[in-house]
């Protein structure tokens, strides 16, 4: 950051965005990062500028891109006090040079990102943004000083590993092959940026689409016609889910807020608010009367989608010194076929089952080593599978 820019002559002492942004996709590099300490940097991620000068929504287009920004769109840069550099890099290095404790053995740039959310945010100063494209957000920058490896035991659970070779198994018969899918039907097209969640419907007749250019989508799966554009979130929409009879889409979006539509006349019935950072992902109940809620505030919410009214927060309580909440976001949560269960996966490594009836923690898994992305029950009920950034999945009973 130039601490001596001056307004009336920018060009001498700063330097265009645009040409920074050429130099780096110029780059044969596979993932390109991107982090701008200075005011405003927030409108190189903003998706909500209408002067055409200055818009740069789309520009971040390109496969492998990471952009970090130090504050809004409407924010300054600031200084502290005392300190020798701004609010963001100060920040930003002392978690490079000092680690997190208690977080993953390699810091990427996004969970860096998210611990200068929560950090600057509890000190009142502006909020980071960014936008990544692809897998980005999982290039490591630097490992973690403060990772703590020893005596992490695994509680029921079983790594996901190919068997090796031996004998040559007998050729199954024809009635066990599966016939997989190998023909491409249709090719979706028409949103603007990555697509982030796909959901049938029940009845298989609708296929929703979230995007980061903010709308989901419905299509007609047998002819590949876009039927519908929901729009309203002002942030990319992160995931989908239909209700269990099909007359609801719920929609996560980054603009902390979950929307109910109704499907076939794509209007928005209700806007579910009280998260305080992005949603991540949504799941209705077995029945449909409950909608659950995952959201980066590292919380989950439980709602009643037929008033809009927030049933329950899970957050945990702390018991002997053990805190039973999650400590990085949430993103991936799941009802048990009976939905007697919930299962949340979060960013801090581990996943977790609660009680909805109570809102009660009933035990936390632990042994991943990185991220927990997701979360599914068997059908039974009977295992759960968690997807984690380790590299591996694992199976728990």
């Amino acid at each position: 950051m130039a601490r001596e820019t001056a307004w009336a002559e920018p060009e001498f002492n700063s330097l265009e965005y645009n040409k920074l942004r050429s130099a780096v996709l110029d780059s044969a590099a596979a993932t390109k990062i991107i982090i701008l300490d200075c005011c405003f940097s927030g409108r190189v991620v903003s998706e909500a500028m209408a002067d055409p000068v200055t818009e740069m929504v789309g520009q971040m287009e390109v496969d492998g891109t990471y952009v970090l920004a130090s504050a809004g769109r409407d924010q300054v840069a600031l200084i502290q006090p005392g300190e020798d550099y701004t609010a963001f890099t100060g920040r930003f290095l002392h978690l490079l040079r000092n680690g997190v404790p208690g977080g993953p053995k390699l810091l990427t740039v996004d969970y860096l990102y998210r611990q200068l959310v929560r950090r600057m945010t509890a000190e009142g100063l502006s909020q980071p943004q960014k936008r990544g494209t692809s897998t980005a957000d999982l290039l490591a920058l630097a490992g973690n000083r403060a990772f703590a490896a020893a005596g992490q035991h695994l509680q029921q659970a079983t790594e996901i590993a190919v068997p090796r070779a031996t004998a040559p198994a007998p050729p199954l018969p024809p009635t066990r092959v599966p016939v997989l899918p190998s023909h491409l039907t249709h090719t979706l097209t028409g949103q603007t940026f990555y697509i982030r969640g796909v959901a049938f419907s029940p009845d298989g007749r609708l296929l929703a689409t979230a995007s980061a250019d903010n709308t989901a989508r419905l299509w007609d799966p047998a002819t590949g016609d876009c039927l519908r554009t929901l729009t309203g979130h002002t942030n990319g929409v992160d995931d989908v889910a239909f209700s269990p009879n099909g007359r609801l889409l719920a929609t996560a979006s980054a603009d902390r807020t979950a929307r109910l539509w109704n499907p076939g006349g794509g209007t928005c019935m209700r806007t579910l608010t009280g998260h305080t950072h992005m949603v991540t992902a949504v799941a209705f109940s077995p029945d449909g009367r409950l909608l659950a809620t995952a959201s980066a505030d590292e919380t989950t919410r439980l709602w009643d989608p037929a008033t809009g009214d927030c049933l329950r927060t899970f957050t945990g309580d702390e018991v002997d010194g053990v805190a039973f909440s999650h400590t990085d976001g949430v993103d991936g949560v799941a009802f048990s076929p009976d939905g007697r269960l919930l299962a949340t996966a979060s960013l801090d490594g581990t996943a977790r089952l609660w009680d909805p009836a109570t809102g009660d923690c009933l035990g936390t898994l632990t042994g991943h080593t990185f991220y927990v992305f997701g979360a599914a029950f068997s059908p039974d009920g009977r295992l759960l599978a968690t997807a984690s950034a380790d590299n591996t999945a694992r199976l728990w009973s």
